[in-house]
């Protein structure tokens, strides 16, 4: 197992790399005891720089004795200053009580990285166990480097070894250098005496190996013999050679390693910080050190990591538990947390993301933090968060959001009054078409911030729904007035002028209201309560509406009526009742309205004031009044085959007059059933002329102008203006039931009678007064010189064979003629 590198002292820059030998001691350990798995003559492998000095045995077990290791320093620190491989003489080892002799190679003589690997060769594992040496006195075995260096010299009958200065002979010397192997005979330097020399030089290493033998006692086979002995040698000195280039490529990897893993520590962008068991920093990267707002590696070198931390109790982020999370941090595990530290610059707090986990070199006391900066990340998540909740154009809260509320509020405090208004701006298409939408969202913006502060001092939530509908969710203490007042407040701020690039901006808004539990229990129901509200407001040109019941036409309930209603169309479930309109002079029939009945086949008679709103809110409105003209002009046509010329009158909607195939569809229905276009009466009520008057004013001249006759009902209800009146090309106006009623004893009503009835004649318009039900109301609009009138007083609405009985086949026992009889007896 790799040693863990050792701590770095307080005072050395964390930042700076690892020294060399806490990094690569452990490793560079491992490849001698590799080696050192395949080297039969070596007693130890070393390695050596000017920072580390380490050797093993034979057994792969590192060597620490001094005096050993003072020895190959002291013959390494003496090598030439170039590259190469260097044998050098032999050295007798105290402690070991043995003699060695080294074999060096040298790298990196031109760089600071200097270094050198080595091997201590036996002498005695060189020479082996080599029977035929042992048996020959006085021989004796040299080993000599080539330009003739004596390594040492080994006596064969004593069986010592001796290191000498004494230079080789010239004979030795030349053979030496000639490299090879073979044997010659000269005098010995020593004695003198004649003596046969085998040797072998090493073609790879300078060294050779030469057995010397007395003339006297050599014998050639002897020496032949000897030769394999020699040339082991210098197979075991080449095997020295391999190994310690081996060694050298482990080396250079680890040294490359260690540059990769400087890189890496440093060019990382995440922080990291290398702490002990108790939080304390020993190094950390640049990214740590910007993270923690620290000017350099040294300002954060043994400090506690943990007591940088920002504490937040309620989030469980404590000094403690830093603690806590190192100590007990298992081999093999990572810890992952969401921390926050403070910087020590006094930027505030950093927020990380923090992983702790044993240091990759597998130590037991060390742990590995990296600090991942979430800050960016989390706003950005925060900014989603508040996008998906708020409009992005004013800040408030969106539907989805307004939604969320009103939901919680309901299961929080169930049963507890509050109320919901909404706002839409009345003609806000105009702004977008005139000015450009930027005028739109201008006007939007500053509408957002008028009503923030007119609700700034309650309870309230603001929400902008989309386009241009704003709402207000509200508490209530009185649902009815408190709603109604601050509608009132906020419909009071919507007045004020808004200026968009330059042009004053006079703004109107329709607002509709609603309250919980009053109106609805559950918040989509009573959103839903406050937009028909709205609505309800805006058809009727109203600033303001509470909702009521009778607005809406959006029930489930409805719904299915709506249904029913449009299979009553489509197959034929609609009947027609027919009320005549007499003439006030004389009693004569002078045309009759076609009016819709309705009978549900479980609900039974179904009210006009029921199902005609559910045609008008909806596209039925169109079969529906193409149902009622087909069958009135249909009946027409038959009491005109009958001999009886009977002009009936139908009701529209605003929604006819603004279908620009209404005109074509009453001329093909006058043509279909031969009726005059004069026998055919349109009625209109005021209130639908005044939603779309241009409109409403184009498509009834076109009618005027196929020959229809054309009503305004209901006159009196809808505020129509005289400048807009004498516009209309109308035929005749008819009273509202409503002035008619009290017409008697009322003397308002009688004015406004007497005004309507001067004015329509003014314009030569035909007077009509609906609701006559007693002789004297008949009486006063006969002198005030009402033209025709409709009523229980003649007739309450028959079906149209009745009509026909008792109005075309008896006309003397007609009602009309029996109230004016009555009338006149009276007179």
């Amino acid at each position: 197992m790799t040693p863990v590198p050792a701590p770095q002292p307080p005072g050395r820059d964390p930042a700076a790399p690892l020294p060399a030998g806490a990094a690569s001691h452990g490793q560079q350990l491992k490849a001698l005891q590799s080696a050192m798995r395949y080297d039969p003559v070596s007693a130890a492998l070393g390695a050596w720089d000017s920072r580390e000095f380490r050797m093993v045995d034979a057994s792969a077990r590192e060597l620490v004795r001094p005096g050993e290791q003072a020895g190959v320093r002291q013959f390494l620190a003496n090598l030439p200053a170039q590259d190469g491989v260097w044998v050098l003489p032999a050295f007798f080892a105290q402690e070991h009580q043995a003699w060695y002799l080294p074999l060096v190679l040298t790298t990196g003589s031109a760089g600071p990285h200097r270094a050198a690997y080595f091997a201590l060769v036996s002498p005695q594992r060189l020479l082996g166990s080599a029977t035929s040496i042992r048996l020959l006195p006085e021989a004796f075995v040299i080993f000599a480097t080539a330009d003739g260096t004596r390594l040492f010299r080994y006596q064969v009958d004593t069986r010592t070894i001796e290191v000498s200065n004494a230079p080789m002979s010239a004979a030795s010397l030349e053979h030496l250098r000639a490299g090879g192997e073979g044997y010659y005979e000269a005098p010995a330097t020593t004695t003198g005496q004649w003596t046969h020399f085998g040797y072998s030089v090493s073609r790879r290493v300078p060294i050779g190996a030469m057995v010397a033998i007395p003339s006297r006692v050599s014998r050639l086979a002897w020496l032949q013999r000897s030769a394999g002995e020699i040339v082991m040698l210098a197979l075991a000195c080449t095997a020295v050679l391999f190994f310690g280039s081996r060694l050298r490529t482990s080396s250079a990897s680890l040294r490359q390693s260690r540059q990769w893993y400087r890189e890496l520590f440093t060019s990382v962008d995440q922080g990291l910080v290398v702490v002990s068991r108790k939080g304390t920093i020993l190094t950390c990267n640049p990214a740590a050190i910007s993270l923690l707002g620290a000017a350099s590696g040294r300002e954060l070198a043994g400090r506690e990591l943990p007591r940088l931390t920002r504490q937040d109790h309620a989030a469980g982020i404590t000094i403690g538990k830093a603690h806590s999370l190192l100590e007990s941090l298992q081999p093999g595990q990572a810890v992952l947390a969401d921390w926050q530290f403070s910087r020590l610059d006094a930027g505030g707090a950093v927020e990380v993301e923090m992983r702790l986990a044993p240091f990759p070199s597998g130590g037991a006391d060390l742990v590995s933090v990296l600090l991942r900066d979430v800050r960016r990340e989390r706003h950005h998540l925060q900014r989603q968060e508040f996008l998906a909740t708020h409009d992005n154009l004013t800040g408030l809260l969106n539907r989805y959001a307004f939604q969320t509320h009103l939901q919680e509020r309901t299961e929080n405090q169930p049963g507890r009054p509050f109320g919901i208004i909404l706002l839409d701006v009345n003609r806000f298409k105009d702004i977008n078409d005139t000015l450009g939408h930027h005028a739109g969202d201008v006007v939007i913006s500053q509408l957002a911030r008028r009503t923030n502060a007119a609700f700034v001092n309650c309870d309230s939530v603001v929400a902008r729904l989309g386009g241009d509908e704003l709402a207000v969710c509200l508490p209530l203490d009185e649902p009815t007035n408190a709603l109604d007042r601050a509608a009132e407040q906020w419909r009071g701020t919507i007045t004020h002028a808004v200026t968009v690039a330059g042009v004053e901006l006079e703004l109107s808004a329709s607002l509709g209201a609603a309250a919980y539990p009053l109106d609805a229990t559950s918040p989509m129901n009573l959103l839903r309560c406050a937009e028909i509200a709205m609505y309800a407001a805006k058809r009727q040109m109203l600033p303001y509406q509470r909702y009521t019941e009778t607005m809406d036409h959006f029930t489930p309930e409805a719904l299915a009526l709506r249904s029913d209603f449009a299979r009553a169309i489509r197959d034929g479930g609609l009947g027609l009742a027919f009320q005549p309109q007499v003439g006030l002079g004389d009693g004569r029939l002078v045309r009759v309205e076609a009016l819709a009945r309705w009978v549900h086949p479980l609900k039974g008679a179904i009210a006009p004031g029921v199902f005609v709103p559910l045609a008008e809110n909806s596209e039925l409105i169109y079969p529906f009044t193409e149902y009622v003209m087909r069958h009135a002009l249909a009946h027409a046509a038959r009491w005109r085959r009958e001999d009886h010329r009977v002009p009936v009158a139908v009701n529209i909607s605003a929604q006819n007059l603004m279908d620009v195939k209404f005109v074509e569809l009453v001329g093909g229905l006058l043509e279909h059933y031969g009726v005059a276009a004069p026998d055919l009466e349109l009625e209109v009520t005021e209130s639908a002329l005044m939603r779309n008057p241009q409109s409403a004013l184009r498509r009834l001249r076109e009618l005027r102008a196929l020959g229809v006759r054309l009503a305004i009902d209901d006159f009196g209800t809808g505020y129509a203006s005289l400048a807009y009146l004498k516009q209309l090309p109308v035929h005749v106006l008819k009273i509202d039931k409503t002035f008619t009623a009290d017409l008697a004893s009322d003397d308002d009503d009688k004015r406004i009678v007497r005004m309507a009835i001067s004015l329509a004649h003014g314009f030569g318009l035909e007077v009509v007064a609906e609701g006559v039900e007693t002789p004297a109301v008949a009486d006063f609009l006969a002198a005030e010189g009402c033209d025709v009138a409709q009523g229980y007083l003649y007739e309450k609405p028959l079906g149209a064979e009745e009509f026909s009985r008792k109005w075309l086949q008896d006309t003397a026992r007609a009602p009309a003629a029996a109230a004016l009889a009555s009338r006149e007896g009276r007179g």
